[in-house]
C-alpha cells in the first residue's frame, strides 16, 4: 500500500477534490476504501506531484497494481478528472435531480427541479438514409468520436478542440457526422477507428495488446441485446 503520510496535505485535498471525494475509476464513495496511487511510481523527480497522483478505491488500485488497468488507461483517466471531472460524481448528482422541458410539475419532488420552457433554437432533422435516422449506428459512430476526444485530449491537454476533430469528418464526407449517408457508415468507423489508433495512447495501447474501442457487434450486444432481453 502507498504510503500517504509524505504527500503534502493541500495536495491530498486538490486530488480529492478533483475525483470529488469518490474513487476516479468505479466511483466508490466509503472513505475507509479510499487511497492515493502514484501514476509513474515513486521513483520519478517530483512523485507526490499532483499530476502524479489519483484518487481511488482499494480494489481499483489493486488492479492497477495487478496490471488489469493499465498504466495508459490510468493516465487517461486522470486526464478525463481533470479536464471534465468524475463522470461518476455527474451520474450521482444527475440522480436527485429532475428536469421538466415544456411540462408541467405534477407533484414530483426532488433536490432540485431545473424547468426549461419551449427552446427558440429550430433542431434540424436527421434526414432518412442519414447515419443520424438509425440510432444504433448513430450511437456507436459517437462511440467511436467520444472516444476519440479522450484519447487525443489526453495527448494534447487543455489546447486541445473538440471542434476541430468535427471539422475533420465533415471535410471528408462532406456533412455532419450524423448526416452522413448510411451507406457509409462502415467507411467512416473505419476512418474514425484509425484515427483513435494513430493517437499516442491509441498506439501504446494496441503495443500492449489493449483495444481502443469496442467493435460494432461488442456494443449491439451490450447496449442494445441488453434492453431487448
Amino acid at each position: 500500500m502507498i504510503r500517504t503520510k509524505d504527500i503534502p496535505l493541500r495536495t491530498k485535498k486538490l486530488i480529492i477534490q478533483e475525483a470529488a471525494g469518490l474513487c476516479g475509476f468505479c466511483g466508490e464513495i466509503d472513505v475507509a476504501t479510499l487511497e492515493f496511487h502514484h501514476i509513474h511510481g515513486k521513483s520519478v523527480p517530483d512523485p507526490h506531484s499532483q499530476e502524479n497522483l489519483i484518487y481511488v478505491c482499494k480494489n481499483c488500485h489493486g488492479k492497477i497494481t495487478a496490471g488489469q488497468i493499465s498504466e495508459a488507461d490510468v493516465v487517461l483517466q486522470k486526464r478525463i478528472l481533470i479536464y471534465k471531472g468524475n463522470p461518476n460524481a455527474k451520474t450521482a448528482v444527475g440522480a436527485r435531480i429532475l428536469n421538466f422541458i415544456g411540462g408541467v410539475n405534477t407533484g414530483t419532488i426532488a433536490n432540485e427541479v431545473h424547468f426549461h420552457g419551449k427552446s427558440s433554437k429550430k433542431q434540424v432533422p436527421t434526414p432518412p438514409g442519414s447515419i443520424g435516422a438509425d440510432a444504433i449506428k448513430r450511437n456507436y459512430l459517437k462511440h467511436l468520436i467520444d472516444r476519440y476526444h479522450e484519447f487525443a485530449k489526453a495527448e494534447k491537454g487543455e489546447s486541445y478542440k473538440y471542434v476541430i476533430f468535427y471539422q475533420a469528418i465533415k471535410r471528408s464526407y462532406g456533412a455532419k457526422w450524423d448526416m452522413i449517408p448510411l451507406h457509409l457508415f462502415e467507411d467512416a468507423c473505419a476512418y474514425i477507428q484509425s484515427r483513435i489508433d494513430k493517437t499516442v495512447l491509441g498506439k501504446n495501447r494496441k503495443a500492449h495488446g489493449q483495444g481502443n474501442y469496442s467493435s460494432f457487434l461488442d456494443y449491439y450486444e451490450k447496449y442494445v441485446s441488453r434492453e431487448n432481453s
